[in-house]
C-alpha cells in the first residue's frame, strides 16, 4: 500500500511539473505577443494605448499564473480589452513574387504547450486583420531624392526603418526588472519585424530571446545587465550592429582607453603581426620591428582574446571580426605590458611602454592623400578613400589611355562609384537590388526594382580593371564594388569583405540608455544572390604573408599588377 501511494505522489509531481510553466517561458511568450500587437493589433499600432505600462501590469499578471490554461487566460482577457477587431479585406499592392517571406515566422502561436487554441486562434485572427494604417511606433525614413532624411510617404517604396514615439520613463532604472525587460522587449521585436537579414544569423531569433532572458532577469549589476544586451545584439551577426550606452559612460563595456602601442598590429596567417609603426623613435626604444609575430600580448594569446570578445563585437563573419579585435586591442588600459614575440626564428619576451594619442600627432598629419598614380608600366592607380567626384573630372582624362586600372577600395569611398560606372561601362548594367521592410505586413520585406549603373558610352575605358578589397571594405564600399565589378574586363581582388552592405539604421532603444544600429535594408545581386555576412567574394584571392610585411610589400597590389601585365 505504501509503495502504491510513493507512485501515485510521483507520478502527481512529474504530471504538475510537466505543466508549470517557467518564468523564461512566460516572459519569452509575453515578449512575443507584446511586439506582435504593438505592430499588428489595429487599435495599438494606432497609438491609442500606453504601450509601456500596458506591459507592465500585464507582466504582474503573467507573474502570478503558473500552467498554460492559467497564463492563456491572463493573455486572452488581456487582448479582449484592447478593443475588437474587424475583419477585413487585406489587398497586396504587389504581386507575389515581389515579397520576401524568410523572415515571416508565426509558427509560435500554435505552441500548445504555452498557449490555448482560443488564444492560438485569436493570434491568428488578428495577423489576418492586420492594421494597414500609418503606423504610431514605427516609420521608414530615406534619402532619396535629394531632399534629405525624411520620413517615407504611405505606399512609397523604400526606406529604412526608424522608431517613433518610444519615451523613456521618468523612472526608468535598469535595477527595476520591468525596465530591463521593457529594454529587452523593444530591441527584440524591433529586429523581428523589421531586421531584413534576421534569418542568416547563426542562432535563430527566437533561442536568442530564450538564452538571453535568464541574464537579464536575474542580472545583478549594471554590468551583466548591458553586456546581456549586448550579446544579443552581437547575435545578429551584422558589421553594422552597434551597442551605445548614450547617457552616462558609453565605453563601459568597451572602454575606449588612451594607451597605444607605438606599433600597429594586423592578423596575418593567423597571428598577431607587427605591420606598421607609428612612432619611428618609440618603436625603436621598445624594439619593435615590421613583421614581429606577437605570440602573446600582455600575456594573452591571440586565440584568448577572440574567446574574450567573441560574444561583445558584433560582426557579420571572422574577417570583421578580426578587423575590429584589433582595434579594441590598440588601446590598453595599461602603460606598460609584456609581450612574447617572434623574429628571426627566435622566440623573446620583453615588456613594451604604451603611449598616449598626443605621441601620434605627426602620423596624423602624414596621412597618404594620395588620389591616383600612373604605375611603370601605364598602369593607374585609383585611391577612392581620397577621390570626390569633382577630382574624376581631372583624373579620368588622364587615365583614359591606360593599359590597365587598378581601385582600390580597402577603404571607405566618397560616393564616385556611379560616375566611375559611366567612364567604365559600354552600357548601363544591373549591379544590385534589395528588400525594405512591409509595414502593412511586419516581417514580410518587399523586393525593389534592380538598379543600374553605367550609360551608353562606347568611347568607355577599355583596359583590364581590377578592384582591391579585404575587411576594411563595408557598407558603401562593398555598394561600390559591387557597382564596378560589373564592368567589362572588371574583376575583385583581395580578401573577405565586412558583409554589411546597404544603409544602416540607427535607432534609439530607450533614449539616452540604448542606442543601436544594424542594417536596416537587405542587399542583393540581381540574381538575388545574398551579400550579407558573405560580403563581396573576390574573383582572385590574395592574402598578405608575414614574408611579404617583413619585406614591406603590398602582395595584393603586387597582384593585380601582374594580373594586369599577364591577364592571370
Amino acid at each position: 500500500m505504501k509503495k502504491l501511494l510513493v507512485f501515485f505522489l510521483l507520478l502527481f509531481q512529474v504530471s504538475f511539473s510537466q505543466h508549470q510553466l517557467t518564468e523564461v517561458q512566460k516572459l519569452a511568450a509575453t515578449c512575443k505577443i507584446w511586439g506582435f500587437l504593438k505592430y499588428y493589433h489595429p487599435n495599438v499600432a494606432a497609438g491609442q494605448f500606453d504601450w509601456d505600462e500596458q506591459l507592465f501590469s500585464i507582466l504582474s499578471k503573467v507573474e502570478k499564473s503558473d500552467t498554460k490554461e492559467e497564463f492563456s487566460e491572463v493573455i486572452e482577457n488581456w487582448i479582449a480589452s484592447l478593443g475588437d477587431v474587424s475583419k477585413i479585406e487585406i489587398i497586396d499592392k504587389h504581386p507575389e513574387e515581389n515579397y520576401f517571406y524568410k523572415n515571416l515566422d508565426f509558427s509560435w502561436f500554435t505552441n500548445s504547450s504555452l498557449f490555448s487554441d482560443k488564444l492560438s486562434n485569436m493570434l491568428h485572427f488578428i495577423k489576418e486583420n492586420r492594421y494597414q494604417g500609418k503606423h504610431f511606433y514605427i516609420y521608414m525614413k530615406t534619402d532619396a531624392g535629394g531632399k534629405g532624411i525624411r520620413e517615407v510617404e504611405m505606399d512609397e517604396p523604400g526606406g529604412i526603418p526608424s522608431l517613433q514615439h518610444e519615451k523613456r520613463p521618468e523612472t526608468f532604472t535598469w535595477k527595476e526588472k520591468k525596465y530591463r525587460l521593457l529594454t529587452l522587449f523593444r530591441y527584440w521585436n524591433l529586429i523581428e519585424y523589421f531586421a531584413p537579414n534576421k534569418y542568416l544569423t547563426d542562432k535563430k531569433w527566437n533561442q536568442c530571446l530564450n538564452d538571453i532572458l535568464p541574464n537579464i532577469i536575474f542580472a545583478k549589476d549594471e554590468l551583466s545587465y548591458n553586456y546581456a544586451l549586448l550579446e544579443l545584439v552581437t547575435n545578429l551577426n551584422d558589421s553594422h550592429a552597434t551597442y551605445y550606452i548614450s547617457d552616462h559612460n558609453p565605453n563601459l563595456l568597451l572602454p575606449f582607453y588612451h594607451n597605444f602601442l607605438p606599433v600597429l598590429l594586423n592578423i596575418v596567417e593567423d597571428k598577431f603581426v607587427v605591420t606598421k609603426i607609428l612612432n619611428d623613435s618609440l618603436a625603436k626604444k621598445n624594439d619593435l620591428k615590421v613583421g614581429d609575430v606577437i605570440l602573446k600580448l600582455n600575456h594573452k594569446t591571440l586565440e584568448d582574446y577572440k574567446n574574450e570578445y567573441r560574444n561583445k563585437i558584433p560582426a557579420s563573419n571572422e574577417a570583421y571580426f578580426e578587423k575590429n579585435l584589433l582595434l579594441q586591442l590598440r588601446r590598453l588600459p595599461a602603460k606598460k605590458i609584456d609581450i612574447k614575440f617572434e623574429r628571426n626564428g627566435k622566440i623573446k619576451k620583453k615588456s613594451i611602454e604604451l603611449y598616449s594619442e598626443t605621441f601620434f600627432d605627426d602620423l596624423k598629419k602624414a596621412t597618404n592623400g594620395e588620389k591616383y598614380k600612373i604605375i611603370e608600366g601605364n598602369i593607374a592607380y585609383l585611391n577612392l578613400e581620397n577621390i570626390y567626384e569633382e577630382d574624376l573630372k581631372i583624373i579620368l582624362p588622364l587615365i583614359k589611355n591606360t593599359k590597365g586600372l587598378i581601385i582600390d577600395i580597402r577603404n571607405y569611398p566618397n560616393g564616385v562609384h556611379l560616375e566611375l560606372a559611366k567612364f567604365l561601362n559600354a552600357s548601363p548594367k544591373e549591379y544590385v537590388k534589395q528588400i525594405y521592410a512591409d509595414l502593412k505586413y511586419p516581417g514580410r520585406f518587399i523586393w525593389e526594382k534592380v538598379l543600374l549603373c553605367g550609360e551608353d558610352n562606347l568611347d568607355n575605358y577599355k583596359g583590364k580593371v581590377v578592384v582591391l578589397v579585404n575587411n576594411e571594405t563595408i557598407s558603401h564600399a562593398e555598394w561600390t564594388t559591387m557597382c564596378l565589378q560589373v564592368s567589362e574586363n572588371a574583376i575583385v581582388m583581395g580578401s573577405q569583405t565586412a558583409g554589411a552592405d546597404g544603409w544602416n539604421a540607427s535607432v534609439k532603444i530607450i533614449f539616452n540608455h540604448f542606442v543601436t544600429t544594424f542594417t536596416g535594408k537587405g542587399v542583393f545581386y540581381p540574381d538575388g544572390k545574398e551579400t550579407q555576412r558573405i560580403g563581396i567574394i573576390p574573383d582572385i584571392e590574395v592574402l598578405p604573408t608575414i614574408e611579404g610585411i617583413r619585406n614591406n610589400k603590398d602582395e595584393v597590389l603586387e597582384r593585380a599588377i601582374e594580373y594586369i601585365n599577364l591577364g592571370f
